[in-house]
C-alpha cells in the first residue's frame, strides 16, 4: 500500500472512530440537524481534511474518502442507504459542500502558494534567511 493510501486511510479512520463517540448526538431526533452539521463541519471534516493539500488523490481514495463522508452525512439526515436518497440530495438539504471539492480548492489554493514562493525564490537567488528577511530573525 503506498504511503499517501495509508495516510488518507489513517484520516479516514480518525474519524471514523469521532463519529463512533459522537454517534449518539447524531442519531438524537431532538437534536437539530443544524447543531450536527455544525458538529460535522467543525469536529469530523477537519479531522479527515488534515494534511488534504498534499494528497495524491486517485479514483479509489476519492471513493473511499466520499462514502465516509457520505457514512456521517446519512447518520446526520437520519436516513440509510435502503432510502436511496442521493448524495446531492443529502448535501443540499444539510447545507454541506462535498469535502472532495473543499479539498481539491485547498489543493489549488497549495499549489498557487508554492508557485509563488517557487518564482521568488527563483528570481532572488539562493539568498540565506539573513538576507532574505533583512537580517531579522
Amino acid at each position: 500500500m503506498e504511503l499517501m493510501e495509508r495516510e488518507i486511510n489513517s484520516r479516514i479512520g480518525k474519524m471514523s472512530a469521532q463519529v463512533n463517540l459522537l454517534y449518539p448526538l447524531l442519531k438524537e431526533r431532538t437534536i437539530a440537524r443544524r447543531v450536527k452539521t455544525l458538529l460535522y463541519t467543525t469536529i469530523l471534516r477537519p479531522i479527515l481534511t488534515y494534511g488534504a493539500e498534499t494528497w495524491k488523490l486517485t479514483t479509489k481514495t476519492e471513493s473511499r474518502i466520499g462514502a465516509a463522508e457520505m457514512r456521517v452525512l446519512r447518520i446526520i439526515y437520519g436516513v440509510t442507504r435502503r432510502d436511496r436518497i442521493r448524495n446531492e440530495v443529502i448535501r443540499a438539504e444539510l447545507g454541506v459542500e462535498s469535502v472532495l471539492e473543499l479539498v481539491q480548492r485547498g489543493q489549488l489554493r497549495w499549489y498557487g502558494q508554492m508557485k509563488t514562493d517557487c518564482q521568488n525564490n527563483c528570481m532572488n537567488g539562493n539568498q540565506k534567511d539573513e538576507d532574505r528577511w533583512g537580517g531579522q530573525e
